[in-house]
């Protein structure tokens, strides 16, 4: 799966997603797998990661002491979730329970313009793209 295909030319304007679209490949411990980078400009500069772990499921996540953001379990679209606000304000990340051994892990971040966004709207933002994301996964 390309994760640059998770978001429709719709879901892109509709969520703000102006910028340029990156393809990557995501080698961070736990997360390793194909990326993408999804930016926007107007009418605020925001970016979403999107990362498909393939190489394990989001067990991995949960065990003790591994995040060391707030993380709450949510629901995405059917799909068990965690959401986790980090200490650091400035992003906010979902991580879908897609499959057994995969997940998709969603951050969302603000694009550094004055004022900040505040992170309860980033938590909001990348919980309803990840929502936007995974209605596009099942649909293929």
């Amino acid at each position: 799966m390309d994760p640059c295909t998770l978001l429709t030319d719709a879901q892109r304007a509709q969520l703000g997603f102006d910028g340029g679209v990156v393809a990557g490949e995501s080698t961070a411990p736990g997360f390793v797998g194909p990326s993408c980078v999804n930016s926007g400009y107007e009418p605020r500069a925001i970016a979403v990661v999107f990362a498909l772990a393939v190489e394990n499921g989001i067990e991995v996540l949960t065990g003790p002491g591994v995040l060391r953001d707030e993380v709450t379990v949510i629901d995405v679209a059917g799909f068990p979730a965690l959401l986790a606000r980090p200490k650091v304000e400035d992003s906010c990340s979902v991580d879908v329970d897609v499959a057994r051994g995969q997940f998709l892990d969603v951050q969302f971040r603000d694009g550094g313009r004055m004022p900040p966004i505040p992170q309860d709207q980033l938590c909001r933002d990348a919980v309803e793209v990840a929502d936007q994301a995974v209605r596009t996964l099942l649909a293929e």
